[in-house]
């Protein structure tokens, strides 16, 4: 897995991580290159063989993409002139070969986010390489940026004197909470409102929905229900977005620029999240259903043994990350093909030997939403204020980046 530094150190006036994200075995480029008709999709896919298991996700795993792809955008920007430059660097000549530009990005970012030896191709245009450098260089640094948080590291709002179980670490990590945001103005910016009330209906509704449906040893939930859970559990959005950037008419800093937004609504999104369950600190189903004595609901029965059915992530459960990020995600995409009813072909990272699902792109987020209820994971009205969030985290991206030069 990655290791990760939350040593802030200046460069260029910034803040900066020290020994940023070291992957445990050299990083290593291919050895030849690949057809130059989708430079920036082969690139994203090269970077994500390289990150850390799904299993352990977090930031870390969508932070190195946003980078890399930000680093193709500003190098192809800059010679393609379509849009204005997000880090705010200069034109370059409109005769570099954008695709060497694409690909001296890619392989100058890879070096910094990882440890490899090989740092440039000596076949590429001197000047193509340099302006490639220059823009991994810029998108480090921004990608990189942190500032105070106070909840860094994570600590639980127990009183003095309580114990907190001491066996797990928090998927909340200081990396989390330190990273500057892309495009939110403030880590709180898409916070959303509290949970409900441990004495509402609306609490007591969605509780029992999951103790019924979530439940590792569940006899209501269906054997599709199941799959549902397992199958959504992580899906490898790459092939969705390489096959919109394989689109006809679409130019390398179209495809760029995507990537790079689409990324940077998932950082934003678990941002945004890790505040929020970082302040709110809302139990999980599987603590709320092993003390349901102590929930002010006379119409709950406390199960000393309930387990979910997928093992509950070690961090506080308002609102769902899954749900956050997914339609964040959803926002950005739509934006970029403007077609609600078009329908894409999505496999399972966690089961992947089930078939393909052929989805609309809101069907992603319902189906997201739904396993997480399946899985024992989140309450039906954390789901619905995950994707509220997502949807703020999603326009404060869009709005980040104009689309107009």
């Amino acid at each position: 897995m990655i290791n990760v530094s939350v040593t802030a150190v200046k460069l260029g006036g910034v803040a900066v991580l020290s020994a940023c994200l070291m992957a445990c075995s050299t990083f290593a480029l291919p050895a030849q290159s690949e057809p130059s008709d989708n430079r920036v999709s082969y690139w994203m896919e090269v970077a994500a063989e390289h990150r850390v298991d799904w299993f352990e996700r977090t930031l870390e795993t969508s932070r190195p993409d946003s980078v890399v792809a930000l680093a193709m955008f500003e190098a192809a920007n800059a010679v393609e002139q379509e849009f204005p430059s997000y880090l705010g660097l200069p034109p370059a000549s409109s005769d570099l070969p954008v695709n060497e530009a694409i690909d001296a990005a890619a392989i100058q970012a890879l070096a910094l986010l990882y440890d490899f030896g090989e740092s440039g191709r000596s076949n590429l245009d001197p000047d193509a390489a340099a302006l490639g450098k220059s823009a991994a260089e810029a998108a480090f640094v921004r990608g990189m940026a942190v500032t105070e948080h106070p909840n860094a590291p994570f600590r639980t709002n127990a009183p003095p004197g309580t114990y907190i179980p001491t066996e797990t670490v928090s998927a909340i990590s200081e990396f989390d909470l330190s990273l500057q945001p892309w495009a939110l103005p403030h880590r709180e910016s898409a916070r959303v409102a509290p949970p409900p009330s441990l004495a509402s209906e609306a609490y007591l509704k969605d509780w029992a929905e999951v103790r019924d449906l979530g439940g590792k040893l569940s006899v209501q939930r269906t054997e599709a229900q199941t799959e549902t859970a397992w199958f959504w559990f992580f899906i490898d959005m790459n092939p969705i977005l390489r096959e919109i950037a394989g689109t006809s008419g679409r130019t390398p800093t179209q495809n760029a620029r995507m990537y790079a937004m689409f990324y940077m609504a998932t950082d934003d999104a678990w941002i945004a999240s890790a505040e929020a369950k970082a302040h709110y600190q809302f139990w999980r189903p599987v603590t709320a259903i092993r003390q349901a004595d102590r929930d002010a609901q006379a119409e709950t029965d406390r199960d000393a043994e309930w387990t979910s059915l997928i093992s509950t992530p070690p961090h506080p459960e308002y609102p769902c990350a899954h749900c956050v990020q997914a339609a964040a995600q959803y926002a950005v995409l739509m934006a970029e093909i403007g077609n609600t009813e078009r329908v894409f072909s999505i496999k399972s990272s966690t089961l992947p030997d089930a078939p393909a699902r052929l989805v609309t792109l809101a069907d992603y987020v319902d189906q997201t939403s739904l396993s997480r209820i399946y899985a024992g994971a989140h309450y039906r009205f954390s789901n619905n204020a995950g994707e509220a969030a997502g949807a703020l985290v999603g326009r404060f991206v869009l709005d980040a980046w104009p689309s107009e030069n």
